[in-house]
């Protein structure tokens, strides 16, 4: 008899031979457009995701292929498995933004009981994974002193710090 974990490598090693396969990404017609089609892909699920990623197959220890592709992206990691269509942003998937966030006053004044499906950027920041009224992004960022910044993007200009703008307390 086998051992678990010889018998898991073995489950393994097979399931990665049909995965090999099954997926066209072998294929030349794949190969030559694969950045633009794994890129549209994920755009569909995070819109915000830069569109010039340049993917990279992920290849476990056995060495075979995989349905899995990473690119980076600004500063963020993307992740897409063909086999079941999950995608990841900094490996994670995406989410609603916490009550932390929708319960504070500034949040509520300005998108009141709306909770935008969101990416985790980093440690309590969060952006919105599509456009709000056509063509603005946002940014959810809790400081250090717990205190919430929202920084609005407009898609037309792009990400960069100088286009963004800060949503603010009148009392601030």
């Amino acid at each position: 008899l086998l051992s678990q974990e010889k018998a898991d490598h073995v489950l393994q090693q097979a399931v990665m031979k049909v995965m090999g396969t099954k997926w066209p990404y072998n294929d030349p017609n794949f190969t030559s457009n694969r950045d633009s089609l794994l890129t549209s892909l994920v755009q569909a699920v995070v819109e915000s995701a830069p569109s010039d990623l340049v993917w990279s197959e992920v290849h476990y220890d056995i060495g075979d292929s995989t349905a899995c592709f990473d690119a980076m992206g600004d500063v963020r990691l993307f992740s897409i498995n063909l086999n079941n269509g999950i995608v990841l942003v900094n490996g994670k998937p995406k989410s609603f933004l916490p009550q932390s966030i929708t319960s504070n006053s500034l949040y509520v004044r300005h998108f009141g009981k709306a909770n935008p499906e969101v990416s985790a950027e980093g440690l309590q920041h969060y952006r919105t994974t599509h456009k709000i009224e056509e063509h603005f992004f946002y940014d959810f960022v809790i400081d250090a002193a717990a205190r919430l910044h929202i920084f609005e993007f407009d898609s037309r200009k792009g990400f960069h710090d100088s286009e963004r703008l800060e949503l603010l307390d009148p009392g601030d």
